[in-house]
């Protein structure tokens, strides 16, 4: 499993830069793939032997710092116990967030029957997707977070140098040298069309999209397993043998990170949590009309509004 898991990452560092209209292409032709012939690889094959993604579409989303890498590693985890390969996932990411910056898209296997998307996902997208997946069912999980721990968690994360060429928070360096009342509100505008996706895409609830919150998945081993047992019985139902379904829960549980804690030279992508709740405090600061569309999001989303 490890093998197929570190070869899949080793290709993400290699993915090419695509123009918006070929990533936006791409997005559309990953669903498109001949229902034929799909429908003769299952029925050429036993029925013990039926993968999930022959019958099914998958489709992760997530948004800058709302659980990215948490994602991609479960979803690696799940679907490599299952027999996946490293070609069976595609992802397509994106650094733009409003249209000040030109968007930069990158795509890995944008045909593979297992997608992942991040900053990469929006209302109109969602419809084109699911009509192009047709007949065959689609299933969608998106993990969302409060939308002002985005921002916080952002802002410390970059501010102490990661990712300094991340196109968001040009130009280079500026981020850096902000404080948190400051930063938060760079923060703030720059992820604006990120969280406002976000928002407008998870609001309302659908069949076949499970919106998991980053806060119930993280916070301790117990909702770990209550928001995978979810996904799961989501992804998989009627799909897996009752062996298959326990070692694919097991393998799902080495991203939890209250059992398996990472190691300090590999905390890269979390933030400190006293960072965060003085960076949150200082974006309640930021300009009435700049915080107002946030809480708003907040509500929209579910979340206590601060």
């Amino acid at each position: 499993m490890l093998q197929r898991a570190t070869l899949w990452l080793l290709l993400v560092l290699v993915i090419p830069t695509v123009p918006k209209d070929v990533a936006e292409e791409y997005a559309t032709n990953f669903v498109q793939r001949k229902v034929g012939r799909i429908a003769a690889s299952v029925k050429d094959t036993s029925r013990a032997a039926v993968k999930p993604w022959q019958v099914r579409k998958y489709v992760g989303v997530t948004f800058h710092k709302s659980g990215t890498v948490f994602l991609r590693d479960l979803f690696i985890h799940l679907f490599d116990a299952l027999g996946a390969g490293p070609f069976d996932i595609g992802w397509t990411s994106s650094y733009n967030s409003t249209d000040w910056v030109k968007n930069h898209t990158n795509v890995l296997f944008p045909e593979a029957p297992i997608q992942l998307r991040t900053d990469t996902w929006w209302p109109a997208l969602e419809q084109e997707i699911r009509e192009a997946a047709a007949p065959q069912p689609i299933r969608i999980a998106a993990i969302v977070r409060d939308p002002l721990d985005m921002v916080a968690s952002a802002y410390c994360y970059h501010h102490r140098g990661e990712e300094s060429d991340n196109l968001q928070f040009f130009p280079q360096g500026t981020l850096q040298s902000m404080g948190p009342k400051e930063g938060t509100a760079f923060v703030a505008e720059r992820m604006f069309g990120v969280v406002q996706n976000m928002t407008e895409s998870f609001e309302t609830p659908k069949e076949d999209i499970l919106v998991i919150r980053y806060e119930d998945i993280t916070a301790s081993s117990k909702g770990f397993d209550e928001a995978t047992g979810k996904l799961l019985d989501f992804f998989f139902a009627g799909l897996l043998s009752q062996e298959e379904y326990n070692s694919t829960l097991e393998a799902s549980r080495q991203v939890d990170l209250n059992r398996f804690p990472l190691p300090d030279k590999e905390k890269g992508h979390t933030s400190d949590a006293a960072c965060v709740a003085e960076a949150k405090q200082a974006a309640l600061a930021m300009p009435g009309d700049l915080l107002a569309p946030f809480h708003s999001f907040q509500q929209r989303l579910g979340y206590p509004v601060a």
